[in-house]
């Protein structure tokens, strides 16, 4: 009986030893690969820059228009007032698809 159970632990070894360029990976040991996650693709966004208008003061909203028509309100920043460009990313708008 203590041969066999050598040869089981022997079998059980060589089963989880490291094959090339791999660790070996024991039961009960953490293993070091990550499952895979879904990563979505990036948002796309849309670089805008904006004049401040008269009367912009820190914390009162903006409104801005995008070149694909669709409106945003912006906060103005601490610091920032009238006649100041701002710099920001937008959502971009949605790819065009086609019907088929």
């Amino acid at each position: 009986a203590t041969a066999a159970a050598a040869a089981a632990a022997s079998a059980a070894a060589s089963a989880t030893a490291a094959s090339p360029g791999r660790a070996a990976v024991y039961p009960g040991q953490p293993t070091q690969e990550k499952p895979a996650v879904y990563q979505p693709p990036p948002a796309r966004t849309e670089r805008m820059q904006i004049t401040l208008p008269a009367g912009a003061a820190a914390g009162t909203p903006v409104h801005v228009a995008t070149s694909s028509g669709g409106e945003f309100e912006i906060v103005v920043p601490e610091g920032c007032g009238p006649g100041q460009v701002l710099e920001f990313d937008l959502p971009a708008p949605p790819l065009a698809t086609q019907s088929v």
